[in-house]
């Protein structure tokens, strides 16, 4: 994992409040992200809908409802940081 997918995990953890729930150093960055899949994070819907207004207020990547590429982008953390990283404004 790298750091900044480390730092997006656990802005993300806190941010939907999962320290509870998700041991960071268990997680793989290659785990879905969607659905409870027992490496993933387990997020649904409306999870998404935060991650994005996270991503926005942190990053300044704008990521819209419905957008075609929102399942590569969301697939997992590998994937979510690297979109983030190539678009980020902030």
């Amino acid at each position: 994992m790298t750091e900044f997918e480390r730092e997006l995990l656990e802005k993300l953890v806190t941010e939907l409040d999962l320290e509870e729930d998700v041991e960071i150093d268990e997680i793989s960055n290659t785990a879905p992200l969607y659905g409870y899949d027992d490496d993933g994070l387990g997020l649904d819907s409306i999870d998404f809908l935060e991650v994005a207004v996270m991503i926005s207020k942190y990053y300044g990547v704008e990521i819209k409802e419905g957008g075609e590429n929102n399942r590569e982008i969301f697939a997992n953390l590998q994937s979510l940081a690297a979109y983030v990283s190539e678009n980020r404004s902030k």
